[in-house]
Order: structure tokens, then C-alpha cells, then sequence
């Protein structure tokens, strides 16, 4: 079962290291404003929002399946996943679209796209927290397709001419991001990973109903 999860300190460290490291980041690119600091503090937020909230969602709703109890965190750290996923979608591509713009276009922008986010993760992870609680009870054969299968079938095209510039570390970070919600894969920003989105979510939108 998930009874493990109340008994084993290393969350609990693992999160302090990880708070540490992206709270150091986020001061650092206030006290020193520029191009490279915000970049940088914004793909740390869309590391955050893509493994650290986007565990801790999957894992409070896998308690909540499994316990009955729920944990509003649920809701901050869905907030989290489509506020710096959105963030991270629309500044990195050819055209950086949070640039040049007001305030209210700005909002307008973060209104339009993060409900598609949140939406996104909502499903991906609720669905998987499911997953996750019938492997705990032993159906063992469902995992190839939770991660295995996607993670193979992109490192095999990586080999290929059209993922060739994607590293494999970049794979595997693109394939457990998009666990989440939609991701952008390495650098090739909005334009260039639109493609791999449409295909990994049509890829968990049919294992995944």
C-alpha cells in the first residue's frame, strides 16, 4: 500500500534540499535583474511546477484514493504546475510573448493559457495517482505504460533524424514533465515542441482512457 509514505523520512529531506535550491534561485534573480537570472529563475519554476508540485499532487491524491483524506495542498500545487508551465510556454520560443507587453495583456495571456494547464495536470496526474494505487495493491503490468513505453518509443526516435537534437537526459526530463502537463523539450521552445506534445498527449489520452 502507500503506508510507506508515512514511515520514510527521505520526502521530507528531499524537499527541503529542493525548496532550498529554488528559493536561492528566485533571490538570486531579484537582487541581480537581467535576462539570464529571469530565464533562469523561470525554467526553475517550471522544473518545480513539473517534478516537485506535480509529485506531491499525484502523491496527495493517490492518499486521497487510497485514505479518504484529502490535502488541500492539492490546490496550490496545481496552481503552481500551470502558473510556471504557462510561464515557461510562453517565454521561450521564437517570439518571447511575455516581452515588450503590459500588465494587462500580460494577465490576459496567463488567463487565456492556464486554465488549460491546470485542466492538463488535473487529468494526467489524477489519472495516474489511480494507476499508481492499483500497482500498489499488485497489478504490476500497467507500468510499461505509464512511463517505459513513452520513454523508449522517444529515445528510439532520438536516434532518428527528428529527435536527434534532444539529449537523453532531455528526454527523460521531457517524458516525466509531460506526465504532468504539456512541457517544452529541451531547447527547442514553443514552436519546435509542438509536435512531440500533440503526439505524447494523444499518447496518454488513449492509454489513459
Amino acid at each position: 500500500g502507500l503506508d510507506w509514505v508515512y514511515r520514510t523520512p527521505v520526502l521530507y529531506y528531499l524537499s527541503i534540499l529542493s525548496s532550498t535550491y529554488i528559493l536561492g534561485i528566485k533571490c538570486i534573480a531579484v537582487i541581480v535583474q537581467g535576462p539570464v537570472t529571469k530565464n533562469l529563475a523561470i525554467k526553475t519554476s517550471a522544473a518545480e511546477g513539473g517534478y516537485e508540485s506535480a509529485f506531491q499532487a499525484c502523491l496527495i491524491i493517490s492518499i486521497w484514493i487510497a485514505t479518504g483524506t484529502m490535502d488541500r495542498a492539492i490546490v496550490s500545487s496545481v496552481i503552481i504546475i500551470a502558473k510556471s508551465s504557462t510561464e515557461s510556454f510562453l517565454t521561450f520560443g521564437m517570439e518571447n510573448k511575455m516581452e515588450n507587453i503590459s500588465i494587462g495583456q500580460k494577465l490576459c495571456l496567463l488567463a487565456k493559457y492556464i486554465p488549460v494547464m491546470a485542466l492538463t495536470a488535473v487529468f494526467r496526474l489524477g489519472t495516474l495517482a489511480c494507476f499508481l494505487v492499483i500497482v500498489s495493491q499488485g497489478a504490476s503490468a500497467i507500468i510499461p505504460f505509464l512511463v517505459i513505453i513513452p520513454l523508449c518509443l522517444m529515445l528510439f526516435l532520438s536516434k532518428c533524424w527528428y529527435l536527434a537534437d534532444l539529449s537523453t537526459t532531455e528526454i527523460v526530463r521531457g517524458v516525466v514533465a509531460e506526465e504532468s502537463t504539456i512541457t517544452l523539450w529541451g531547447y527547442r521552445g514553443r514552436e519546435g515542441s509542438r509536435i512531440i506534445q500533440l503526439w505524447v498527449g494523444l499518447y496518454f489520452l488513449i492509454t489513459y482512457t
